[in-house]
């Protein structure tokens, strides 16, 4: 989790540092944050705070 938060997103923010916290409806946006998905999804990250029984891994 720590590897791909530093490899993906902190990447993706240093790319647009306040965009996604002021301007998140915008198309580019989304289309960026969508991009996150699948890889987060590949490494078992995805929806982490769901409890197992939703899909995810109960993080809370």
């Amino acid at each position: 989790m720590r590897a791909f938060v530093r490899e993906e997103i902190e990447s993706f923010d240093v790319f647009c540092p306040y965009v996604v916290y002021c301007q998140p409806q915008r198309e580019e946006i989304k289309f960026l944050l969508r991009s996150l998905k699948e890889p987060a999804r590949e490494r078992g990250l995805w929806a982490v705070h769901l409890v197992p029984k939703l899909g995810g891994q109960g993080y809370g």
